[in-house]
């Protein structure tokens, strides 16, 4: 089991791409002047073949947050769905956020 949440995305991450996927992961950070601290957003994009662009790939955003437990049950359900086993169910606040955000896996593209 990874240490952390960090490494546990880049093991889902890694595990994603090996299997055809083009899954990108990203940390961006801003001060707010409301909480009057950084905070952090992360963000799970893929990677998409462009041919408008002269063959230069295109960023697609699929995910985005502020919780880094999220972006490892996003990547836990989008390896669950790249290898077609049932996505679990098991943590009510997850099933909750991904009914709001209306989360669909199946514009992940798995490539050649």
């Amino acid at each position: 089991m990874p240490a952390s949440n960090k490494q546990m995305i880049h093991k889902l991450q890694n595990a994603i791409n090996q299997h055809g996927g083009r899954i990108l992961y990203e940390k961006t950070q801003f001060f707010s002047k409301d909480e009057k601290r950084p905070v952090s957003i992360y963000r799970i994009s893929q990677s998409l073949p462009n041919e408008e662009e002269g063959g230069r790939d295109k960023k697609e955003k699929l995910f985005e947050t502020t919780s880094m437990i999220q972006i490892v049950l996003y990547l836990r359900d989008v390896w669950y769905t790249i290898s077609g086993q049932e996505i679990p169910t098991d943590n009510e606040m997850w099933e909750e956020i991904k009914k709001t955000k209306n989360i669909d896996y199946s514009i992940i593209f798995i490539g050649e």
